[in-house]
């Protein structure tokens, strides 16, 4: 799974929320609404940090999402966080 993160390259902060790309684990079209649950509450996670930048992003994304996908689905893909700052 991709994870596309957008950050504020001043403030450090979230510009969206972030948005998660399944390649090859989630195999059905009713799995999308899993994709945008699984960007909602990575948001949440992200927005707890009190420093934002693209170490903290990446290592927190990949931390959240391997848990978050084995609770939900039983399955730990791999997760590749892309951290843009703009």
């Amino acid at each position: 799974a991709i994870a596309l993160i957008e950050l504020d390259r001043v403030g450090n902060k979230l510009i969206s929320e972030p948005e998660i790309i399944s390649r090859g684990f989630v195999y059905h079209q009713g799995m999308k609404d899993l994709l945008v649950k699984a960007g909602r509450e990575l948001r949440i996670q992200l927005e707890k940090k009190k420093r934002l930048d693209k170490k903290v992003a990446k290592d927190t994304s990949i931390d959240f999402l391997e848990r978050f996908f084995f609770e939900e689905i039983g399955s730990r893909p791999m997760i590749l966080p892309v951290v843009v700052e703009v």
